[in-house]
């Protein structure tokens, strides 16, 4: 009995004693919030075409990385894993080596030891900003703006957005992107590969720079908004150029308070998109249509066909006049020329450009339409004057009437916002035997920015004279033109379709477009038509 009670009491003492050991405490070692920035580069012509657009870069990034830096000291150095990165889309021909200029613009706090996190932030930054000096310096290799061949910034998207953007749930992901707002798209059709492959990936647009005084800036960020929905990228924040303070406190507004778990975007006073609303089509296109009446159109219209040396043509005198008409309804003020010479060409192109030179700037439209014989030699597309002598091919130049070089070089040049080029010159080759070298239809030509250039069949090709009153092109360009409501590409499109369909499929048109702002030919709405 003595025993028994000195084992339960031996057991109670144990069990007290148990319940004083207080437990081990597991403290979790839980990671601090990642902030992943992503600055990419549109190197394009944009950094001669508007003023001080490279320093203007260097100081934005100069104080993106200072805010990178604030959050860094916030984790007190070594709790820190954010990370910094530039990425390039760089200009073709500048010879960049984009690989070693990324790696230099690189800085990953987590792949730093503890010591040199802190002790080595003065000699980062000198680095870092010296290698963005040396880039922008080598980046600007031209002041000619053609020399110039676009920068692909889509192309990071496809190949190396998934490599950079981090799916860490921690972490708050961040591309800001420094582009003037024309994007040209190599391969645009590869977008369509990228799906919601980025879902908490937070975009700042900065530096657009579209005209002032049209709707460039709607069109252009409606663009922008159109291809993030397409590849899922439901946070962004588009910002114009302004003062660079202006755009920094946006961008400081905007990822002020976001979070991996609260990823709402602030309203500043750019526009910023959560949630895209919808805004009625009959108020968009009352808008446009509001904004282009005021604009001032100027046409040159060219018909040539009786011809001094060479076989005449049917349609051109039908084509120019009924085209000079239907533009005359459509608010274009028209000079005509009918069965022109050199002489009568080259004064009625003078006259002509000094319209579009002297017109208000960001607000002129600038159209030549011409239907009659032409040629191509060496590259260059050339108007076939109805006095023209072409016995060899050094008679060209001489004798015919340039495009590219005078007629749409200097278009491009003048005030108009946008220039549109209509060629219904691609006629079987009516000239000596020994000039069918030079070959048939005529060349592909290159458009500048706010270019429209339309061919009535593809380059290289011939056109029908048609069996009509009009050349079967113009017919349809006439009819389509005269549609309320259309744009200008639905009014090209419209013509390839009834023209592909009326030739038997033999007849392709042709178009080469570089344009970013809006034009309708008819600025009418189905609903409410104006006298």
């Amino acid at each position: 009995m003595k025993h028994s009670k000195i084992i339960l009491l031996s057991t109670l003492v144990i069990l007290v004693s148990a319940c004083k050991i207080p437990k081990p405490e597991h403290r979790k070692n839980s990671l601090r919030v990642k902030n992943n920035y992503i600055i990419l580069l549109d190197l394009s012509d944009r950094l001669i075409v508007q003023d001080h657009q490279p320093e203007r870069d260097k100081q934005i990034i100069k104080s993106l990385y200072s805010l990178f830096e604030e959050k860094v000291r916030k984790e007190l150095y070594i709790k820190s894993r954010d990370e910094i990165r530039i990425v390039i889309a760089p200009q073709l021909g500048a010879g960049l080596n984009r690989n070693a200029f990324e790696d230099r613009l690189y800085v990953n706090m987590a792949a730093l030891n503890l010591v040199e996190r802190k002790a080595r932030e003065e000699e980062r930054r000198r680095s870092f900003f010296a290698t963005l000096d040396t880039l922008y310096h080598q980046a600007v290799y031209s002041q000619v703006p053609t020399d110039y061949n676009g920068a692909d910034i889509w192309k990071y998207f496809y190949e190396d957005l998934k490599t950079d953007y981090s799916r860490d749930t921690l972490t708050n992901n961040y591309l800001f992107i420094l582009t003037d707002g024309y994007p040209i798209v190599g391969q645009q059709n590869k977008l369509l590969q990228v799906k919601n492959e980025f879902p908490d990936l937070e975009i700042v647009l900065m530096e657009a720079a579209p005209r002032e005084k049209d709707l460039e800036w709607d069109h252009l960020m409606s663009v922008w908004e159109s291809w993030f929905a397409n590849i899922g990228i439901k946070k962004y924040t588009l910002v114009k150029r302004a003062s660079i303070t202006k755009e920094l406190e946006q961008v400081k507004e905007a990822i002020a308070t976001t979070s991996p778990k609260d990823h709402k975007m602030p309203a500043v006073a750019s526009r910023i998109i959560d949630v895209k609303k919808d805004i009625p089509a009959s108020d968009s296109k009352t808008a446009l249509f509001d904004m282009y009446r005021n604009e001032k159109r100027y046409a040159l219209v060219i018909g040539n066909s009786k011809y001094k040396r060479v076989s005449s043509l049917r349609n051109p005198i039908n084509d120019a006049t009924d085209m000079a008409s239907v533009l005359k309804k459509m608010n274009f003020e028209v000079i005509s020329l009918i069965d022109a010479t050199y002489i009568e060409i080259r004064s009625g192109f003078l006259k002509f450009h000094d319209k579009l030179v002297n017109g208000p700037k960001d607000q002129t439209i600038g159209l030549v339409y011409y239907s009659g014989h032409g040629l191509q030699n060496d590259g260059e597309n050339y108007l076939v004057p109805i006095d023209a002598s072409i016995e060899y091919e050094d008679d060209i130049p001489r004798q015919c009437f340039p495009v590219q070089k005078i007629i749409l070089g200097n278009m491009e040049r003048s005030n108009s916002r946008m220039n549109i080029l209509i060629l219904d010159a691609c006629r079987n080759n009516s000239f000596p035997q020994a000039m069918r070298t030079i070959g048939s239809g005529l060349a592909e030509m290159k458009s500048g920015r706010g270019s429209f250039i339309a061919y009535s069949t593809a380059p290289g090709s011939t056109a029908s004279d048609g069996i009509g009153k009009n050349g079967l092109y113009t017919q349809e360009l006439i009819k389509a033109i005269q549609i309320p409501g259309l744009s200008i590409e639905q009014v090209f499109k419209e013509v390839r379709i009834n023209v592909l369909r009326l030739s038997g499929e033999k007849q392709y048109t042709w178009d080469n477009s570089n344009i970013t702002g809006e034009f309708y030919f008819n600025l009418q709405d189905k609903e409410t038509m104006m006298p």
